[in-house]
């Protein structure tokens, strides 16, 4: 079940990022509310009940949403409505999963081990895909389409990738290839929650052995509340080729080791990012065109505010969501001014671009959506 980002990178015993794991994941990782219409009854969307139960697990312990709607309280607040809970639901996961997948790359070389412990060597994602409409274990949802999981994950496992280490607040950078690379730039930016205060703007010129982990520096986080970690990686050419984005505080998960169960490891004392509830709104701009068997869509945020954990979504003329559709990103969060131009590819036989539609909304971003030129 669910715990913390920081718990693998520091977990020396009980399931973090050494050796190899057969079978992990972090528990809840909720279908999008598309999805969950489908399968639990109008009247019983909200509050969160039996029917919601009912789709999670028949294991001990994890056959309900509550393990999940405490982190969502203690962590972000409580929610006040189904979409309010997915948005934080579908934070905790994204960030978790990817947590997951980014500790075993750092620790592939036995940085920030406990001495004596082996380097990783791989894990499992329990599990890839559900056999019915579920609330657990999924990076696709039984419908095939993705959880915000599946986004985490596939930013993590980019073969270059600059990863934020919770155990030692360094800067690793991942290199997954056969091949060294020389001449790359990480760009390394600290943002105060209102976006106005850049805390640290830095960039470094990097070289990295062929598959390998390197610590390339290390932030100072500040003393109290919430802020943003924007890492850029850019090669020779001056090409952006892996960016990633962390929102942080300023004390992590506290574990409760002691009290370790089989299938978790509780939190005593959870890191508080309540103040996100006050971000500042920000403002999407977006044009959607399609292009052949493709959707591109370009996003720019000309608000003084992160537009924080932007989600697309692809929809036909009825409001269904399309699917197959596959998002080079999602759950996007852009800086002030920042300009981004993600693709979705679907299937060519599949609805009239005519009739399509992007919706795009955020933590801090309202809902709108535009149709498909």
């Amino acid at each position: 079940d669910y715990v913390g980002p920081n718990y693998w990178f520091t977990d020396t015993e009980n399931g973090g990022a050494y050796g190899f794991n057969t079978e992990t994941g972090p528990g809840a990782q909720l279908p999008v509310r598309e999805s969950i219409e489908k399968f639990v009854p109008a009247d019983e969307l909200w509050p969160l009940g039996e029917s919601m139960d009912y789709h999670c697990t028949t294991a001990a312990n994890m056959n309900s949403l509550k393990v999940m709607t405490e982190v969502v309280n203690a962590k972000y607040g409580e929610a006040t409505d189904l979409d309010d809970y997915l948005k934080k639901a579908d934070l905790a996961a994204y960030e978790s999963t990817r947590s997951m997948f980014e500790a075993f790359r750092v620790n592939k070389s036995g940085s920030g081990l406990t001495d004596g412990k082996p380097a990783t060597t791989g894990l499992i994602q329990w599990m890839l895909n559900s056999a019915w409409p579920s609330m657990y274990w999924q990076l696709y949802d039984y419908y095939g389409i993705p959880t915000s999981s599946y986004y985490g994950v596939k930013r993590a496992n980019n073969p270059y990738q600059l990863v934020f280490n919770y155990a030692d607040d360094g800067i690793y950078l991942v290199n997954e290839l056969g091949d060294a690379a020389a001449g790359m730039t990480a760009r390394i930016e600290v943002y105060n929650m209102d976006s106005e205060r850049t805390l640290l703007e830095r960039e470094k010129e990097i070289s990295s052995p062929a598959n390998s982990s390197i610590k390339i520096t290390e932030i100072e986080r500040p003393a109290e509340g919430v802020f943003f970690l924007s890492l850029k990686l850019q090669d020779a050419d001056d090409r952006q080729i892996a960016d990633n984005f962390y929102v942080l505080t300023a004390r992590d998960d506290v574990h409760d080791y002691a009290n370790n169960e089989w299938y978790m490891t509780p939190i005593s004392e959870y890191a508080d990012f309540r103040p996100l509830a006050d971000m500042a709104p920000a403002t999407i701009d977006f044009s959607a065109v399609y292009e052949g068997d493709k959707v591109r869509v370009t996003l720019e945020n000309p608000s003084k505010s992160v537009a924080f954990f932007t989600t697309l979504k692809l929809k036909d003329s009825k409001g269904e969501m399309v699917c197959p559709a596959f998002w080079s990103d999602n759950y996007i969060s852009l800086l002030p001014g920042e300009t981004r131009t993600v693709e979705c590819l679907i299937e060519k036989s599949g609805p009239d671009a005519r009739k399509l539609s992007v919706e795009v909304s955020g933590w801090n971003v309202g809902r709108s959506s535009l149709k498909v030129k």
